[in-house]
């Protein structure tokens, strides 16, 4: 039981998924006189392991890899989940934002400190997947922000969300062009030619 005769308010934690009662009642001797009361409810969703990452300069760093997946949550107001990654070398960067509830309208933001432009994916609705399509990226470090678009200042959801980055770097042929014989890279004996089908 909890003793509400101090005054103060009172928070009584719950288990989601499980039904809750709570009953009210006066201690002996309150007297007959009506006694008003406030109840409110609150729902709080679970912060992801990447908090906190609200500002770009907070970004939690990707793991250089092929693909990379990770799910998070929006856990607060207008809360905006930014994550980092560091290129070596050139290729392409695919980036895909799903997410398990219409509650959630997911949205990417990338860019690159060190190149003009940046890039915004919206194209759908609510609780439909965001795919960015292969994007052109050279040696650096790209910033990828996510967040839920649903309204001006969405609330926290019971929900989550999943980012896959996918990096494809990009090959060079130093014996390019040769498609035809007459093309043909004239080679020297004991020496090893390394090169790359395109298609």
């Amino acid at each position: 039981p909890y003793d509400l005769s101090g005054g103060e308010p009172v928070r009584i934690p719950a288990t989601g998924g499980r039904k809750m009662t709570v009953g009210l009642s006066l201690m002996n001797g309150a007297g007959d006189a009506p006694v008003p009361y406030e109840l409110n409810t609150n729902f709080h969703i679970y912060h992801d392991d990447y908090e906190p990452n609200d500002k770009s300069y907070q970004a939690y760093q990707l793991p250089y890899a092929h693909q990379e997946t990770v799910t998070g949550t929006f856990s607060k107001v207008d809360d905006q989940d930014w994550f980092s990654l560091k290129i070596d070398a050139e290729g392409t960067l695919s980036l895909r934002l799903e997410t398990d509830t219409p509650r959630i309208d997911p949205e990417i933001y990338m860019f690159n400190p060190g190149e003009r432009g940046d890039y915004v994916f919206d194209d759908y609705g609510e609780g439909e997947p965001e795919y960015s399509g292969k994007i052109p990226v050279k040696p650096g470090v790209y910033y990828i922000r996510v967040r839920n678009v649903k309204s001006l200042y969405p609330l926290p959801v019971a929900g989550e969300y999943r980012l896959t980055v996918q990096f494809e770097k990009k090959y060079f042929d130093a014996n390019e062009p040769n498609n035809y014989s007459y093309q043909s890279t004239t080679i020297i004996p004991d020496r090893t030619y390394r090169g790359v089908f395109d298609s």
